[in-house]
């Protein structure tokens, strides 16, 4: 495989096309230690004529924090029609190697697929995964938020799957924006762990603030009998 250099600082990281939900700092920061270390990573694969990054943003953010804006990262350049291809390609080469696209991942490509007007059928082969399974995820992680006279799909967390297919407010698209992804009888019993073995630290002003308002808020919940 041919590979020619460029500056870390030439590429360009378009989010439009981008499969993952945001760039992992926790593995560039692994990537950079492997890289004190010795280590060595594949070349990186843009496109063309734009130096987009098709595949590779964790490596360039762990090189050019490393070496610096000047740094040389091998490169593969390829060719493409247009976005939609260069969007399928990344899907492919994310889900053959590297991070693990998650859950939050592969619906995000599910989103992308349908703005890209790409078929279930072609974005199932891209993230290897069957058509069934795509449409399930589709009906299990995503909602839709009004954007003025139009509905916008959004890719939801576990933490609130069970939201799939309604029509979120602002307020709620925000607040998925920020949840860890963990279920919430998770958040639950770790709270309810820390309180019956009396490992809450009772001094923390802060906290204590704000266990408060989480009983106000409870005591508002209107529980089915």
């Amino acid at each position: 495989m041919k590979t020619v250099k460029h500056k870390v600082s030439e590429l360009v990281f378009d989010f439009d096309i981008y499969v993952r939900k945001t760039v992992n700092s926790q593995r560039v920061a692994y990537m950079v230690a492997a890289l004190e270390a010795g280590g060595e990573f594949p070349p990186v694969v843009i496109d063309i004529k734009s130096k987009r990054i098709v595949d590779g943003f964790h490596r360039v953010r762990s090189h050019t924090r490393y070496y610096g804006d000047d740094y040389e990262i091998d490169c593969v350049e390829k060719r493409y029609k247009n976005d939609e291809e260069m969007f399928l390609d990344s899907v492919r080469l994310n889900a053959k190697h590297g991070l693990a696209m998650d859950k939050a991942d592969r619906t995000r490509c599910l989103i992308l697929a349908e703005k890209f007007k790409i078929s279930v059928a072609d974005i199932a082969v891209a993230m290897e995964m069957t058509v069934e399974a795509v449409t399930e995820l589709k009906q299990i992680r995503v909602a839709d938020v009004k954007v003025n006279t139009w509905k916008q799909p959004v890719a939801l967390k576990r933490t609130i799957q069970h939201m799939a297919g309604k029509t979120l407010t602002q307020k709620q698209v925000e607040a998925n924006r920020h949840l860890s992804g963990m279920r919430p009888v998770f958040y639950a019993n770790q709270l309810i762990t820390l309180i019956e073995n009396e490992l809450l630290p009772t001094d923390d002003e802060k906290l204590m603030q704000r266990l408060s308002y989480l009983g106000t808020l409870i005591r508002k919940l209107k529980v089915p009998s």
